[in-house]
């Protein structure tokens, strides 16, 4: 079975919301930081793969226009939330131009490669960018709206970086990067976050297998109610 580098986060939050969530099928509230952290990663992702940041024109089309397409993609959260839309475009105009001055500024870095599936039969993780260094390695990276919890991070890269060490390629490091401040955070992924992370998938495994409840470590367990 593969387990993604959500489910390893999701495990580190609490193994019995993740119990409640995959194993009797309960929903995840949903709220607005998803939706917003959806939208944000689609300003990440055009940013660079449509080289906004060459172009003034095409940033200010981007903003008039295919941010307004990208939130009539979410009406149906945004409806269920109560959304303010023109609060909600405000909030992502000025996130996207905050992006451009980082990128001038030489706070943000021009990925090789955005939004990438990589998979071995042990793991899955969807990686927001991978920048690759003259062939040699690579650093892969993790977008975040509010960066709060950078263990959790750190976990969700080193899947990542043991599904491509696996494939042959040198993972040098991981980058949480800030969307909120648009800031590059650099960090260590060692031998003993992947060791942890490998730990995290016997006992997700052992879980499905015994159907036996996890301890509550979040405190509150939302899914329970």
């Amino acid at each position: 079975m593969r387990i993604s580098a959500s489910a390893i986060a999701a495990w580190r939050y609490c193994p019995r919301a993740f119990y409640y969530e995959r194993v009797e099928g309960r929903r995840r509230p949903i709220n607005e930081n998803l939706v917003r952290g959806t939208l944000i990663h689609l300003i990440y992702e055009q940013f660079f793969t449509r080289k906004l940041f060459e172009n003034a024109d095409a940033f200010e089309s981007f903003l008039k226009e295919d941010l307004d397409k990208a939130i009539e993609n979410e009406d149906g959260r945004i409806s269920k939330l109560k959304m303010d839309k023109d609060e909600l475009r405000e909030f992502l105009i000025n996130s996207a131009k905050k992006l451009l001055i980082a990128f001038n500024d030489g706070r943000i870095s021009i990925p090789t490669s955005n939004e990438q599936k990589v998979e071995i039969p042990e793991f899955v993780a969807r990686v927001d960018a991978i920048f690759e260094k003259q062939g040699l390695s690579l650093t892969v990276a993790d977008v975040k709206i509010k960066l709060r919890d950078l263990e959790s991070v750190k976990l969700q890269l080193s899947v990542a970086a043991i599904i491509l060490e696996q494939q042959g390629k040198r993972v040098e490091k991981g980058l949480a990067i800030d969307a909120e401040k648009w800031k590059e955070f650099e960090v260590d992924l060692t031998e003993e976050l992947k060791k942890e992370v490998w730990n995290m998938r016997e006992k997700i495994l052992k879980m499905y297998e015994t159907k036996e409840k996890p301890p509550c470590t979040c405190g509150r367990c939302d899914l329970a109610v």
